[in-house]
């Protein structure tokens, strides 16, 4: 069900920069709270949508901060998830 919930946050906040606004303080915690989890590879496959989609400078900034660590310092899937993530960061921000 937390992941379930989770991607559907993904992509309802993904829709507007107002909406990830809303949506970013619930999955920042559930990315702190399961991070490692069994279901976080699944989780960052949402944020790679999410970061794609039409979030906020503001929220996009946020996210950058949450995964940049994992993306220089993370092993496997998690690095290059992270690393994704803050690609499409840099892409939407162009």
């Amino acid at each position: 069900m937390r992941l379930a919930s989770f991607l559907f946050l993904c992509a309802y906040g993904s829709t507007s920069s107002a909406r990830s606004d809303r949506a970013w303080p619930l999955l920042d915690e559930a990315i702190q709270c399961f991070h490692g989890d069994a279901e976080y590879h699944d989780m960052l496959v949402g944020l790679v949508g999410f970061a794609r989609g039409d979030i906020s400078g503001q929220t996009a900034k946020a996210l950058a901060a949450r995964v940049e660590f994992d993306s220089t310092n993370g092993t496997s899937y998690i690095k290059s998830f992270s690393a994704e993530i803050i690609s499409a960061l840099k892409a939407h921000s162009a």
